[in-house]
């Protein structure tokens, strides 16, 4: 690895990235960076360290939206007040994240850039229709999440850029979620995960339904399909069977000696039907 800078804001971090002539590489909480480093999969020119920048940590309310910094670690999410008013289950799905040491190093945006299918909160965010600002030398841009992520392990986040701030939509009313995964041991990554968001009308139609999921294919994804079947219905019985039906079409999973494809589909129909149907429950209990 050749020189390491701890960045003090994000025009120095931009700077030092501009004037690299070489491989360059951002890290915040080092949780994955550091691994590829250690085992000889990235040997960066310049390392530059941008956890300490103040600007880009911390949770706000900006009116319609609740702002993340990029920096802010899954800890200091957990334990936000106004992310469990907002968005509680966005918390829970944070706890379901290996352990305490990896939610106190690792950040949100960290999470987000490296792309990584099996991680749990990504598709939350999704569900959450949350956008991203990105910053290069030149200026700023917004992004919507669904259209962040475009591979695997690859995103839309270019050479010269930092991810700095993810901006979530507050919930309209009558909107509630709920995230389950199936992990095979506590600290594992997901064999399958499902968050379920629902908004109602006051007559309990369903008028806007997010399915994010984990592990399902090479990103973080939504089955589209799933949510068009429960939208504008008041999701009874046979329409979450074919919802769970297409979620299950829209997968694309690969398969083990442990874990083969079809045991994953099964996982990911089970955990959909449930999702669904508690989320639809607790919103109605509510209303």
């Amino acid at each position: 690895m050749g020189e390491y800078h701890v960045a003090s804001s994000v025009e120095d971090a931009l700077e030092k990235l501009s004037n690299c002539e070489g491989r360059a590489e951002i890290v915040a909480g080092g949780q994955t960076m550091m691994l590829l480093i250690r085992q000889g999969l990235v040997d960066p020119d310049l390392l530059v360290d941008i956890s300490k920048i103040t600007e880009i940590r911390g949770i706000e309310d900006v009116g319609e939206y609740i702002e993340i910094g990029a920096a802010t670690t899954y800890a200091e999410i957990k334990k936000n007040p106004l992310i469990e008013k907002e968005f509680g289950f966005y918390t829970m799905a944070t706890s379901e994240i290996s352990g305490p040491q990896v939610r106190n190093q690792g950040t949100i945006g960290g999470g987000l850039v490296y792309g990584d299918p099996a991680l749990d909160t990504p598709p939350v965010l999704l569900t959450l229709d949350a956008e991203l600002e990105i910053q290069n030398a030149q200026g700023s841009r917004r992004i919507l999440l669904e259209d962040f992520f475009v591979d695997y392990y690859e995103t839309a986040i270019e050479e010269g850029e930092i991810l700095t701030k993810i901006l979530i939509p507050k919930l309209p009313k009558y909107s509630g979620g709920k995230y389950r995964a199936m992990t095979p041991r506590q600290g594992d990554y997901a064999i399958a995960g499902v968050c379920v968001r629902l908004t109602l009308d006051e007559n309990g139609i369903c008028i806007v339904a997010r399915l994010g999921l984990t592990n399902g294919g090479d990103t973080p994804m939504r089955s589209r399909g799933a949510e068009k079947v429960l939208e504008g219905t008041k999701i009874e019985e046979e329409t979450i069977e074919n919802a769970v039906e297409i979620l299950g079409k829209n997968l694309d999973l690969i398969g083990d000696i442990q874990t083969p494809k079809s045991y994953k589909e099964i996982v990911f129909k089970r955990i959909a039907r449930q999702t669904i149907k508690d989320v639809k429950l607790e919103l109605m209990s509510d209303a």
